[in-house]
């Protein structure tokens, strides 16, 4: 069994002690997997697989760790799993079923760690033409804690250079931002920036997924 699927029959039956918030999500991930009409949600191990192993292809850039390979534990690997392993038919087409995603994680658990890990997949993994990644805060401070651990992340090995066949990569410190030549596709530019917003608007890391969809045969 998936360690993501593990982890959620672990946190259901009681086996692994969590909120009753991840219980539901654990809860939801399993029943929709059976109840659900396959003719409109599926869920994609091979997606989630492929988004787990592109995180593993990184490197931490922190602590006692740091130069080694990200291993993501259970929890995180549900997480990532959850994010881009379902996918919904619609307008005659599979297409990423969750588009908005909330997820909280108490101090020093990674957390700047995995919304790199999530902001490279929406940038590079996706192979989508142009995307942009936005890192937002309530200060432009507080936003690049999660850029630098990104060019951190890309600085610290050649894996997924070697991996993505990316041609070339200019991290431009005084702008704040990325460009890539990616051979995968068409030379394209791409960006990730690190933002300011006020209190009154959402934290959040995106990309225009409205238009980022996947075949059947996508990453065969």
């Amino acid at each position: 069994m998936k360690p993501y699927n593990a982890y959620a029959n672990d946190v259901v039956s009681g086996k692994i002690v969590a909120c009753d918030l991840v219980k539901l999500a654990c809860q939801r991930h399993l029943d929709n997997a059976k109840l659900l009409p396959k003719s409109r949600f599926k869920f994609s191990e091979e997606l989630a697989d492929y988004y787990i192993n592109f995180a593993h292809s990184l490197k931490l850039s922190k602590g006692k760790s740091a130069g080694n390979y990200i291993t993501l534990q259970p929890w995180q690997q549900f997480m990532v799993a959850s994010i881009f392993g379902w996918l919904e038919y619609r307008d005659e087409q599979w297409v990423r079923r969750f588009r908005k995603v909330y997820i909280e994680i108490p101090r020093k658990n990674g957390k700047s760690t995995i919304a790199a890990v999530i902001a490279l997949a929406t940038f590079i993994a996706d192979q989508e033409g142009g995307p942009e990644v936005y890192c937002a805060a309530t200060s432009r401070k507080q936003a690049s804690i999660v850029f630098d651990e990104v060019k951190s992340m890309l600085k610290a090995g050649t894996s997924v250079k070697e991996i993505l066949e990316i041609d070339s990569l200019v991290i431009d410190l005084k702008h704040g931002i990325i460009y890539t030549n990616v051979l995968l596709r068409q030379v394209m530019l791409s960006v990730i920036v690190p933002l300011k917003v006020e209190l009154s608007e959402y934290s959040f890391l995106d990309s225009d997924d409205e238009d980022n969809k996947y075949s059947e045969t996508k990453n065969e």
